[in-house]
């Protein structure tokens, strides 16, 4: 992830890096479950026998996160966008818990629901899970400047 603002006004930069320290795995968790939606949806459907090879070798070798690094950042960028007021922080007397323990976990929330709209929704799933599948080889920017229209057009900023 890059730690830079990404709209008029993205100031949270304590936000930001609570979102840079859980990257890894939150490129980790989208892939799998792209990965196995997808691969149900091919099984059960008979179809896409070739992404359905390529992604199942992208779950024995991993992905590599440089291939979603812009839908993150977007995401994340989008989620401080929605949520920019809430981002304030809480007086102490008001809540028990800390403002990066609320935020981190509101982040982890909002991170989970965004993969399954992603997963729900086929032509995001399908350009997501293409994306996936050249992870490892060289990248398709068309197949990623797609992928990343569609999350723009799903959660803009």
């Amino acid at each position: 992830m890059i730690v830079a603002p990404r709209f008029p006004g993205d100031e949270h930069i304590w936000v930001m890096d609570i979102q840079h320290d859980v990257y890894m795995v939150s490129i980790g968790q989208m892939a799998a479950e792209v990965c196995r939606i997808f691969c149900f949806a091919c099984v059960a459907t008979d179809g896409s026998p070739e992404l359905l090879h390529r992604l199942h070798r992208v779950k024995l070798v991993g992905v590599d996160h440089r291939i979603l690094q812009d839908v993150h950042d977007h995401l994340a960028a989008h989620y401080r966008s929605v949520r920019q007021n809430w981002l304030h922080p809480i007086l102490p007397f008001d809540s028990e818990v800390s403002d990066e323990s609320r935020v981190s976990e509101d982040w982890k929330d909002f991170w989970t629901s965004a993969i399954r709209v992603i997963c729900e929704d086929v032509n995001l799933l399908r350009a997501c899970a293409e994306c996936i599948a050249t992870s490892g080889e060289r990248n398709n920017s068309g197949k990623e400047d797609n992928l990343l229209k569609l999350i723009h057009l799903q959660f803009p900023l």
